[in-house]
């Protein structure tokens, strides 16, 4: 009798503090009040043109408090929803469903197996496409950041003026006896007090972070659809079969995680 395998554990979308992010709140939240800061700084005019990086950046920071870290939050609880209700829910039908294909396969088991998979599948791929959509927020961020450090230095390097350059009027000598012209001192202006604190206060979002929760969900994804494909051929063979997944396993831990998720979205909720 064929056996057919699949692990359906939470795997690399758990991190290693358990909490499908490893990086701390404290660290978001300071990620939280650079980009308010971003957003709500005012760019002059005269500056648009010298900071074309830092434009992008304030419009990302806007998208920041309004789209992504709302996304990030519904991703959060995508993970607990999946943990805490559709695992909870449909694996241990799914369970029952694979005992009774051990001895025969009855009429019914096309209709059944889809629509508990397609369940199970459908909240893993919506939870796939949000945390690519994440992603590609997060990129936008990062790059936006490391350019606009780059040039917020230049633009405000381009503000002070070199000092005066002293020519001789009458022989070499006379350019040593010259008294050296005064510099003339200005205050900066606010915005260029703001784009210094900005310029050393510059962070992103962990990419790499956002990277492995989405490669994670595609890998739990393309692994539902590779199990589903398998078993409705079984199904069409009408041979019986084993189905090894550790199911009781499986619910435990994303029982764990869903628990894990449901925190970490109370603490971003709370920025």
């Amino acid at each position: 009798m064929k056996t057919i395998t699949l692990d359906l554990r939470p795997g690399s979308l758990k991190s290693s503090n358990g909490s499908p992010f490893e990086v701390p709140i404290s660290q978001w939240k300071t990620i939280n009040d650079y980009l308010g800061s971003v957003a709500a700084t005012g760019i002059p005019p005269n500056a648009v043109s010298a900071l074309p990086a830092f434009t992008t950046l304030k419009a990302s920071a806007v998208k920041w408090k309004s789209t992504t870290l709302p996304n990030l939050i519904n991703l959060s609880q995508g993970i607990y929803n999946y943990g805490a209700n559709t695992v909870v829910n449909q694996f241990p039908r799914l369970k029952q469903l694979l005992q009774t294909m051990q001895s025969n396969i009855p009429a019914n088991s096309a209709a059944d197996f889809h629509n508990i998979m397609s369940t199970i599948l459908t909240a893993a791929e919506q939870n796939t496409a949000l945390a690519t959509t994440i992603a590609n927020e997060f990129a936008t961020i990062d790059t936006s950041v490391q350019t606009s450090k780059a040039e917020i230095q230049n633009y405000l390097a381009s503000l002070s003026p070199p000092p005066p350059r002293l020519e001789p009027r009458h022989g070499s000598r006379a350019f040593l006896d010259e008294p050296e012209a005064p510099f003339e001192h200005r205050a900066p202006s606010e915005f260029e007090n703001q784009m210094s604190r900005l310029w050393q206060l510059s962070c992103a979002p962990p990419q790499s972070e956002i990277e492995r929760v989405r490669g994670a969900w595609s890998s739990i994804s393309d692994d539902l659809k590779f199990f589903q494909s398998t078993i409705n051929e079984e199904i069409a063979s009408s041979s019986p079969f084993l189905a090894d997944l550790n199911l009781d396993v499986a619910v435990s831990e994303w029982r764990d995680l869903a628990s894990e998720a449901r925190q970490f979205s109370e603490n971003l909720s709370s920025l």
